[in-house]
């Protein structure tokens, strides 16, 4: 092969090749890898024609990068460049698109709002959330009567709701008062007890028989704590039965278990009469037995005397 006559020297290309530079770049076609391409000298990573530039500097060049602007992704995901695709709450939906990124159990606030559940426990159609009585099918507020009370029954038809209704059953009672439900608080005999405590129902005087019964009252005049009715000394405070001095009379005993009375001013009572008119009649007795020993003593005296 002859070298061409248009070159004297063998120049960058050598002898027999032109030095031609197409791409302007200051490197001969020659040696140039991409010899129409003025930036690049060889197709390195993008090829020629495109440029190896890295513009989000994420070591991705544009060329193959999906988000050139992007430092963070290469290819625009779920959430698209420029957005983390992130899934804070790990339910399996990005936080794009995540209406509520930090509830794993919620993607959408519903009606109850990120992080509070719209269960509806009572099947009612109202959730929790909203539900003052969330266990009560019947309810979603308290009402009268609170959860789990109906506020319209009234079962004795008195016009107070059973909840309110100290007797429900009633209809002539809405608190038990003394007597309890069911029962009249009537007060027969006016002294202020109902009869159905009062134990003597038709003396207003008495409500409990006490010690002389329900007609008779339990008067104590002397003050000893057992009532006229049954106290045989009424008014002897230290007696409630005449003994043996009477009433009034207060007795002792001697040594020799003879009881003695002391203080009488009061008239003998018939019964002490009786006894003292049986103690004379005795001491009579003995008064005439030893008259008649004495009689029959003198006479045996003079019948031995007349012997001898």
């Amino acid at each position: 092969m002859s070298e061409r006559p248009d070159k004297i020297v063998p120049g960058d290309c050598g002898c027999g090749t032109p030095d031609p530079d197409t791409a302007g770049d200051g490197t001969a076609d020659c040696n140039d890898g991409c010899p129409n391409d003025p930036n690049k000298t060889s197709p390195g990573v993008c090829g020629c024609g495109t440029p190896d530039t890295d513009a989000d500097e994420d070591g991705t060049p544009d060329c193959n990068d999906g988000c050139p602007n992007d430092p963070n992704k290469t290819t625009p995901g779920v959430c698209g460049c420029g957005v983390s695709d992130a899934d804070s709450d790990g339910d399996g939906t990005a936080d794009c698109n995540d209406g509520c990124p930090n509830d794993p159990n919620k993607t959408t606030p519903g009606i109850c709002g990120c992080g509070v559940s719209d269960a509806d426990s009572d099947g009612d159609g109202a959730a929790d959330c909203n539900d003052q009585c969330p266990n009560d099918p019947n309810k979603t507020s308290p009402g009268l009567c609170g959860c789990g009370a109906a506020d319209n029954q009234d079962t004795d038809l008195y016009g107070t709701v059973d909840c309110l209704d100290g007797c429900p059953l009633d209809p002539a009672k809405v608190e038990p008062g003394i007597c309890g439900c069911g029962k009249e608080e009537v007060d027969s005999d006016g002294d202020g007890v109902v009869d159905c405590v009062d134990l003597c129902l038709n003396n207003p005087l008495k409500s409990i028989p006490g010690q002389c019964g329900c007609d008779v009252l339990d008067q104590d005049s002397d003050g000893d704590g057992v009532a006229d009715c049954i106290d045989r000394c009424p008014t002897d405070p230290a007696k409630i039965v005449p003994g043996v001095c009477g009433c009034d009379v207060e007795e002792g005993i001697t040594p020799e278990g003879i009881v003695t009375c002391f203080g009488a001013t009061a008239l003998p009572t018939v019964s002490q009469w009786g006894m003292i008119v049986l103690v004379l009649l005795l001491l009579s007795g003995l008064a005439i037995r030893f008259g008649d020993v004495g009689k029959r003593t003198s006479s045996r005296d003079r019948s031995g005397a007349g012997s001898s």
